[in-house]
């Protein structure tokens, strides 16, 4: 009986390991799938917000470019001021918000991480990508 129990308890152990293991992306994707659907929602809203954040900010570079937008501290407002409910970052606060709210999220994306998200999209954006597609002198 004790042998069956100590078998038991080691095959308990590596299978609750094996769950517990994360699957890398792989390739030259950093990050780990999801183990589980209630991560995957939280992980995959975010990644949402996100792209819905970077398209945004595109889009008050645009404004900018065409003269809607008349200086950078109205870019700015449009992009990163969460006092105006139609800046982007506003817009992808709302979906933190409710990603919080839900308690849904892992423990790797809390509010800190979200707001880093954010705020390496919208560089990348001003950095990268402006200077290549907004180039003409």
């Amino acid at each position: 009986m004790t042998k069956r129990l100590v078998l038991t308890a080691v095959a308990v152990g590596v299978l609750g390991g094996v769950a517990l293991a994360q699957t890398p992306w792989g390739g030259d994707d950093d990050g780990f799938i999801p183990p589980n659907k209630t991560a995957a929602s939280c992980e995959n809203a975010i990644a949402k917000a996100l792209a819905k954040a970077v398209v945004c900010v595109a889009k008050c570079h645009q404004a900018r470019a065409t003269g809607k937008i008349a200086d950078e501290a109205g870019e700015e407002s449009c992009e990163t001021d969460v006092s105006n409910p139609a800046s982007c970052k506003s817009k992808f606060n709302k979906t933190r918000d409710k990603e919080l709210g839900l308690q849904s999220c892992p423990s790797c994306i809390d509010q800190t991480v979200m707001d880093q998200v954010f705020a390496q999209g919208e560089a990348f954006i001003d950095s990268t990508i402006n200077g290549q597609v907004y180039c003409a002198q």
